[in-house]
């Protein structure tokens, strides 16, 4: 039978009463027509094409080829996507209904303990193809209302949701649930490292619970994944816990780095492997910083070690960014051997360390990588302001000037809304800058430390004596010593 006429049609339409809009809604689109390569490579028949087609016709009837493919591409990922949703439930019914029948089987014929068993399988088929369902949905809600948590700075509550969104998949499916709980360990610990708080500690802590679910034999992969995670998480604690509890979390990030060294092989998994000898290194430099003479000096040779590895995997052509960072670690590492070294190899190694400071803007730029090129304007401040200190005259005044420039240029980013750990430990740095400036020039010495009280002060708004130990110490003593030399230069001193 032949297809009626448009024209026909629309006539009897208008017989029935319907509006030119509706007759028009029924009339096929004008579409563009896609390149062959493309039906080709989205294996759709013409029918589905159209039908797919449809409505993006009619809403963009003067639309480019590229759109129209791109729509199409999209479209068929939802379809198949939707497809094997279908075939999962068919196929766990088709299991369901098959162990029935064989329960059925097993009972007519008297036997059953095999009934049993066939029953409880249906039973836990049944309950993690349907009951997942309304896990996930429970488990979203739960996690909604830590992210609610998380965004009025209570990152304990956050992480008591957190872990109990995770729990709920621990009956019906472990992994599932290890995967979300990795998930919300990072999300802590980014509130944690940029806001302070409690973040860490709870990220620390779903990251040990997934150890409960990966083995480094079964799933090396996740294994090796929550290894790392772990090492960065007690790292960012142990540098800033104060005494004896930060030298553990460091032993502990250090241990935790080793462990994933043995997955992450230089030949198998090379930027893994890197990945993860920079991290060794943070912990390794931030061990060193603490410890005293000879011990020290050996963790921090360790260190450069490690980021010195790391670099022959992390080029700068092949890979800029982590080349970037590592080059700014690397110069932590440096400068901290700069400071114990005297004469000219302390000088040596703190005129290396602003190179490599130097080297990392290349790629760090303020509009291209704002955070990470104020991270790298402070670790150069600090370079400078120590070489500063040790030239001494004119020539350490220029280096404690330029370092107090690239301590602003840093607040530019770090600003105490956004950053406050961040800008807090600028504020602390800028306030060290100021001591040796007074040092350096006692004529001005007054104005000099005045400065550095009020920039400790800043600083200790932010520090939490509970949290962040390490660094409150350090700037509650800075500023007691720059507090005291003021007194002293008063007349009644």
């Amino acid at each position: 039978m032949p297809k009626p006429r448009y024209g026909t049609v629309r006539n009897y339409a208008r017989a029935l009463g319907l509006t030119d809009a509706q007759i028009e809604a029924c009339r096929p689109p004008d579409s563009p027509e896609p390149n062959r390569t493309v039906t080709d490579e989205l294996r759709l028949s013409k029918e589905m094409l159209k039908t797919l087609a449809w409505d993006f016709g009619h809403a963009n009837p003067r639309a480019a080829v590229a759109e129209y493919e791109a729509f199409l591409r999209d479209k068929a990922t939802e379809l198949r996507a939707l497809q094997s949703r279908i075939e999962a439930m068919g196929a766990a019914e088709g299991r369901i209904a098959n162990l029935m029948g064989a329960a059925e089987g097993a009972l007519e014929a008297g036997d059953f303990p095999e009934a049993d068993r066939l029953l409880a399988d249906a039973e836990e088929i049944q309950q993690t193809e349907h009951t997942l369902v309304q896990v996930r949905k429970q488990a979203h809600i739960r996690e909604t209302r830590g992210d609610a948590a998380l965004l009025n700075n209570d990152a304990g509550t956050a992480f008591v949701h957190y872990d109990a969104s995770a729990a709920m998949f621990d009956p019906f499916d472990r992994l599932e649930g290890a995967e979300r709980r990795h998930r919300l360990a990072e999300r802590l610990y980014r509130h944690g490292l940029r806001f302070g708080g409690s973040g860490l500690q709870g990220s620390e802590a779903l990251l040990h619970l997934n150890l409960d679910t990966y083995t480094e034999t079964e799933t090396p992969v996740e294994w090796v994944k929550t290894q790392n995670s772990l090492a960065i998480a007690l790292g960012t604690q142990g540098a800033r816990a104060g005494g004896e509890a930060g030298m553990r979390l460091l032993s502990r990030a250090v241990e935790a780095c080793e462990a994933a060294l043995r997955v992450y092989t230089e030949e198998a998994h090379p930027v893994q492997w890197a990945m993860t000898q920079n991290n060794l290194a943070i912990a390794l430099r931030s061990q060193g910083e603490r410890a005293g003479g000879e011990a020290g000096m050996r963790l921090l040779s360790r260190a450069v070690e490690a980021y010195e590895t790391a670099l022959r995997v992390y080029t700068e052509d092949a890979h800029p960014v982590q080349w970037a960072m590592t080059q700014n670690n690397l110069a932590n590492a440096l400068r901290n051997q700069g400071e114990r070294a005297g004469g000219e190899a302390g000088m040596g190694l703190l005129s290396r360390a602003a190179e490599a400071c130097e080297a990392a803007l290349r790629v760090y730029t303020e509009d291209g990588h704002p955070v990470d090129w104020a991270m790298t304007q402070n670790n150069l401040a600090i370079a400078l302001k120590t070489q500063g200190a040790r030239a001494g005259g004119e020539p350490g005044m220029r280096l404690l000037s330029q370092a107090v420039e690239a301590y602003e240029a840093a607040l530019r980013v770090y600003t105490e809304d956004a950053h406050p750990v961040d800008w807090a430990m600028t504020q602390e740095n800028i306030g060290r800058a100021f001591m040796a400036m007074a040092e350096a020039a006692p004529g001005e010495a007054e104005a000099r430390l005045r400065a550095a009280v009020a920039a400790f002060d800043r600083a200790l708004t932010v520090f939490d004596p509970e949290t962040m130990s390490f660094r409150y110490e350090a700037a509650t003593s800075a500023r007691a010593e720059a507090a005291a030399r003021l007194e002293a230069l008063s007349p009644a001193g």
